[in-house]
């Protein structure tokens, strides 16, 4: 656009104007001549021979007939022939003119329709730099928010960070705080649970004084006691020292398989009858402390001396056991506590060649079993 405007400057409305002037002129002075140069006989109606003229030799005419008019034919051929040889150049002249007014139009007209179009262009270029700077500069806006986005959020994660680490250490301190709350709790709680167990321990340690001093106490009554009671209500008395005392004893001190022969129980020489008043009594003695201490089972043993047939003896000393046994279930005592055996004479305590010892071996004894 910029080398269009520096090779041709635009035409402006009076110089547009001032052409169309020269041109009216121009087309009016041909007009004039072509009214004036013209031959008068023509317009009279007056036949006239055309003559031909050479451009080159403008001076050889062909005459008419009349020869007087020949001469000044000639010169008015010439005049007329010079006139239009002047009046052609100067149309000649002005179609140059012309076409070169036309060609400047037409230039303007380009270089008009250039300069629209370059105003266009510059419009349009004006339109598309405004419209890129508000590009450009929403950009920027854009950038710039972006940046104070990203400068927020960098802030909040940074705050968010902060947060989580002071977050951290603080559940840092706290457990901490809380492992040492609780191994604080674990040092109560253990010293709890000591005090605790010493406590039981001496509390049970103290009951179980106090139930061993009440079975001290109660034992060592028992061991003392002789009076106890039968299931029926009557009172037996023990004699101290005797068969029961010992037999209690033996009781009170938990002696298993140990036993103990019937002193007041006595048998005739093959008979196991067991109805004096002496041997009743020890039974009761014996009935009254299985009543008083119905925890104990107990074995009746039948023994024999010497005399007579084994066989029969045996059978003699179970009879003598469960006489016994009878007599004590008849007392209240439970039968399934009591077992009766009979050994006969295979366990002497006495010399059975003598009649004492003979005697001695003829017993009874009671053991307590498990």
């Amino acid at each position: 656009m910029a080398d269009i405007s520096n090779q041709q400057r635009p035409v402006t409305r009076e110089q547009e104007n001032l052409i169309a002037i020269l041109v009216l002129l121009l087309f009016g002075l041909l007009y004039w001549f072509f009214i004036h140069d013209r031959d008068p006989g023509v317009d009279e109606g007056i036949p006239v021979k055309t003559i031909d003229v050479d451009a080159t030799a403008p001076s050889r005419l062909v005459t008419s007939d009349s020869s007087e008019k020949s001469t000044d034919r000639v010169a008015k051929l010439e005049a007329e022939t010079a006139a239009r040889h002047r009046s052609e150049a100067m149309r000649k002249n002005l179609e140059m003119q012309l076409q070169e007014l036309q060609a400047a139009q037409a230039t303007s007209q380009e270089v008009e329709a250039a300069r629209l179009r370059a105003e266009d262009e510059a419009r349009l270029s004006a339109e598309r730099l405004a419209t890129e700077e508000t590009i450009r500069l929403q950009m920027e806006e854009d950038v710039r928010q972006l940046a104070e986005q990203l400068a927020a959020e960098k802030a909040a994660r940074e705050q968010a960070e902060a947060a989580r680490l002071k977050a951290e250490e603080e559940a840092q301190r706290l457990t901490g705080q809380l492992a040492a709350e609780k191994a604080s709790r674990s040092n109560l709680e253990a010293d709890r649970q000591r005090i605790m167990a010493e406590a039981a321990k001496q509390a049970r340690l103290a009951e179980e004084k106090r139930i061993a001093t009440e079975k001290a106490a109660k034992l060592q009554a028992d061991f003392s006691r002789l009076q106890f009671a039968l299931p029926g209500g009557e009172t037996v008395i023990l004699q101290a020292d005797s068969l029961e005392d010992k037999f209690k004893k033996a009781i009170l001190n938990r002696q298993f398989n140990q036993p103990y022969v019937f002193d007041r129980i006595f048998l005739g020489l093959g008979s196991a009858e067991l109805k004096d008043r002496e041997s009743m009594e020890q039974i009761k003695g014996i009935a009254a402390l299985l009543h008083a201490y119905d925890n104990i089972n107990i074995s009746l043993r039948g023994h024999t001396d010497n005399t007579g047939n084994p066989q029969l003896n045996r059978a003699l000393s179970l009879e003598r056991s469960t006489n016994l046994k009878n007599a004590l279930i008849d007392l209240g005592i439970s039968e399934a506590r009591i077992k009766a055996e009979g050994f006969g004479e295979t366990l002497p305590i006495a010399d059975n060649n003598t009649r004492s010892g003979r005697r001695k071996n003829r017993r009874i004894d009671i053991m307590m079993v498990e």
